[in-house]
């Protein structure tokens, strides 16, 4: 009768704390993928201080899943052809950033679920990883704002550096935005559940929500906007 007793007190304790234990480790994903962003960050600044100022000239991993996206882009007519040659020349962003960063891992969100497009079609960063991590399959748990490369502009020409998008996680339901572990066919679907750790061009980290996510990525990028200040209006 004591041994019930016992295994009921440790039965109640178990369905008390896991819930708690749970939200807590994935909280501690959520801030390891704020870290490793903010040391990519540097990374990118030591970067520039090597290469005139200049952002990687690199791919991501979507960019080699999706090379025809560039085929249309309203920023530079001969994307295609860059990304292109730099996808064949293999120009990966870990690759070419493995001079600035301490450790391979910084690429690995501790979050990472894989991608699933069964889950969702509308996920930026690739393919579906068939059960393995992004990180596993494709290298890197993060994808990134190619046009910044590519264009060539110098770092310090950004007019408002803290709304450029750089890094981004490539996919949003890996950080459930109720602290849940984010498996839930609920979580997956619905985009409205998602947030996306973001590093920004200042070097700061934001977890935003989706609507959040798609407005950086809405901010347009060209030769004037949002590099270099417009010339004065004269009265």
């Amino acid at each position: 009768m004591e041994l019930l007793v016992v295994v009921a007190i440790l039965s109640v304790l178990a369905a008390l704390l896991l819930p708690v234990l749970n939200a807590a480790r994935v909280a501690a994903w959520g801030s390891g993928c704020v870290s490793n962003l903010k040391q990519l960050g540097y990374g990118f600044h030591l970067y520039a201080q090597d290469y005139d100022d200049l952002f990687p000239y690199a791919v991501d991993a979507g960019d080699a899943n999706a090379l025809d996206y560039w085929r249309t882009n309203p920023v530079m007519p001969d994307a295609y052809d860059q990304v292109e040659a730099l996808v064949e020349k293999q120009r990966m962003l870990p690759v070419v950033m493995a001079h600035y960063t301490s450790t391979k891992l910084l690429w690995r969100c501790p979050a990472d679920a894989g991608i699933n497009y069964s889950d969702n079609g509308f996920i930026f960063g690739g393919g579906d990883t068939q059960g393995d991590t992004a990180f596993d399959a494709l290298g890197m748990s993060y994808t990134y704002r190619t046009e910044l490369g590519l264009l060539q502009k110098p770092m310090t020409s950004l007019r408002e550096p803290s709304r450029v998008n750089v890094l981004m996680d490539m996919a949003g339901y890996w950080h459930s935005r109720f602290h849940r572990s984010p498996r839930t066919e609920e979580d997956t679907r619905d985009s409205n559940f998602w947030g996306y750790n973001v590093l920004f061009a200042d070097g700061h980290v934001k977890n935003v929500t989706s609507s959040g996510y798609f407005e950086a990525w809405g901010y347009k990028l060209s030769d004037r906007d949002p590099f270099e200040a417009p010339p004065p209006q004269v009265p």
